[in-house]
């Protein structure tokens, strides 16, 4: 809680995000709740990792943590980590819940964010949740990126990001490899 405090007074009115991945739901709406108590301005969860949950399990899990808090929630579709992506039926449902604000989907699965925005009447988001399909795969701006890179090397990603928009691919594609080696 203190580092998440004294992170959220230095960034001020900057927006700031906490991860919330744990197998384990109760943990998880803790740290959702210490994070909003701390001045996280939203929650970026992963269904839980590693043990295989069903569609059902995925949904009460982040109907859960979306619950425990008013702050707005990307869920994350991660099936590498997960080892189970979001189905069509949980994402439709998980578009439902007040909180949900985006989907970042990381499995290069973009024809699923049409359903995310019909599912929500567009309040939903699909952003990108792979630093490489940043590239390849997302060609419009309005998108987002949820990017893991980031954290690595933060003014490559800028880059990367400057020159997508600006119809660079060439360096994207070769900024996008590089932060891919990483």
């Amino acid at each position: 809680d203190r580092l998440l405090s004294a992170t959220a007074d230095r960034l001020g009115t900057q927006a700031l995000g906490l991860a919330i991945c744990s197998p384990c739901t109760q943990r998880s709406v803790m740290r959702a709740e210490a994070a909003q108590r701390a001045g996280a301005t939203f929650l970026v969860v992963t269904p839980p990792p590693y043990n295989k949950p069903t569609q059902d399990g995925i949904r009460c899990h982040v109907e859960a943590i979306a619950g425990a808090t008013s702050l707005p929630v990307i869920v994350r579709d991660e099936p590498d980590r997960t080892r189970i992506g979001l189905d069509d039926e949980t994402i439709t449902r998980l578009c439902r819940l007040p909180t949900v604000a985006a989907i970042a989907f990381a499995a290069g699965d973009f024809r699923r964010a049409a359903l995310a925005d019909h599912h929500s009447r567009g309040r939903v988001r699909a952003i990108c949740g792979s630093d490489f399909d940043a590239v390849l795969g997302q060609s419009d701006e309005r998108c987002g990126w949820l990017s893991s890179a980031i954290n690595i090397d933060p003014e490559r990603c800028l880059d990367l990001w400057r020159s997508r928009l600006n119809g660079d691919w060439r360096t994207s594609i070769r900024i996008g490899r590089d932060l891919r080696m990483q």
